[in-house]
């Protein structure tokens, strides 16, 4: 569905915000069936270590993201 959205805006700046259960393992899955720009934490944010497994998560994907784009 998010391929879809993109590729009807695809003439204009928009950015998609996932706001659904991203919790550990969620975010990564998510990431690889389509691009989007940015997530709500909702559960994760109510148990410390699910918090901590889930930022992890982001930014090793932000920090790989960020390498491919200096190449």
């Amino acid at each position: 569905m998010l391929r879809a959205v993109r590729a009807a805006t695809a003439s204009r700046s928009v950015r998609f915000l996932y706001g659904g259960a991203v919790l550990p393992g969620t975010y990564t899955r998510m990431r690889q069936a389509a691009d989007w720009n940015g997530v709500a934490l909702g559960r994760a944010a109510q148990d410390a270590g699910m918090l901590a497994e889930t930022i992890a998560e982001l930014l090793d994907d932000a920090e790989s993201r960020a390498q491919h784009q200096v190449r």
